[in-house]
């Protein structure tokens, strides 16, 4: 079982490596496509303490990833609509646009990767990625620490 273990660990890799070089094109970042797509399913915004737990990024370690795409104007902070106090997140039209040309590009490659599989090995693939997506999780709620909630 080890050796499977080893063997996700390195696809895992490989694939968020791929993908890392991919964006690199458009000179973002994982964390930063994934800021921009779940903004673009938002178009009301979020706010950044939202994104950051959607996302699994410190709070702290989001600041400068929202900096960076702000100054390229791609996104920008607006006071919330009932709490002044409080920022929301939105993409300006900019944002829209190149994130839009970022997901059309990526989708083509990882179609016409899928184009050469046969339509029961992709069954297979995403039924058994779901399936241990399912276990992980069900594993982890009986495995987490005692005073980690």
């Amino acid at each position: 079982m080890r050796r499977h273990l080893d063997e996700w660990i390195m696809l895992w890799h490989e694939f968020e490596s791929f993908y890392c070089r991919f964006l690199r094109e458009y000179n973002l970042s994982l964390n930063g496509f994934h800021i921009l797509t779940l903004l673009r399913k938002s178009p009301d915004g979020l706010e950044p303490g939202v994104i950051a737990e959607k996302l699994g990024i410190m709070r702290q370690a989001l600041v400068p990833l929202l900096n960076s795409l702000e100054k390229r104007n791609l996104l920008l902070r607006t006071g919330h609509a009932s709490d002044g106090r409080r920022k929301v997140v939105i993409l300006t039209p900019e944002g829209v646009a190149y994130t839009d040309m970022i997901e059309d590009a990526m989708s083509a490659v990882e179609l016409s990767a899928f184009a050469e599989l046969p339509e029961e090995e992709l069954a297979v693939m995403f039924a058994s990625l779901s399936r241990f997506r399912t276990l992980l999780e069900k594993r982890r709620s009986v495995t987490r620490p005692p005073d980690s909630k």
